[in-house]
């Protein structure tokens, strides 16, 4: 696995593991997913937030915009079943509209699944 993605952390360590705005600055999400199950213990949650409508904003990369058939596909090859895959419009707050600058309202994408208990 590309050194990139490890995260110093044993097997099995978490019961939950949160992404928020992270997905799309990554350059290889189906070999980061597979990293984020592998800190999972059986039957623990994976909750990711990613932004579907945002402005690109190079930290340094923006790659990706997930939509849900591409979180459930990324889930699946983990090993971790989607419970809630959705797309959620928030709010109109001056500070997304002014990142917006007039494009229409922000969308992220919210996909929440559980690792399987049985190993793949």
């Amino acid at each position: 696995m590309d050194g990139e993605y490890h995260i110093l952390a044993p097997d099995a360590t978490f019961d939950i593991v949160y992404s928020l705005n992270c997905l799309e600055h990554v350059r290889q999400p189906w070999t980061w997913i597979t990293e984020l199950a592998r800190l999972l213990r059986p039957g623990g949650t994976l909750i990711i937030v990613t932004p579907v409508s945002w402005q690109e904003h190079r930290s340094p990369y923006d790659c990706w915009r997930v939509f849900p058939d591409g979180a459930r596909a990324l889930f699946e090859m983990a090993g971790i079943e989607p419970l809630l895959v959705k797309m959620e419009t928030l709010d109109h707050s001056p500070e997304s509209r002014r990142h917006q600058m007039g494009r229409g309202p922000v969308v992220d994408l919210i996909a929440i699944g559980r690792k399987s208990c049985v190993a793949l």
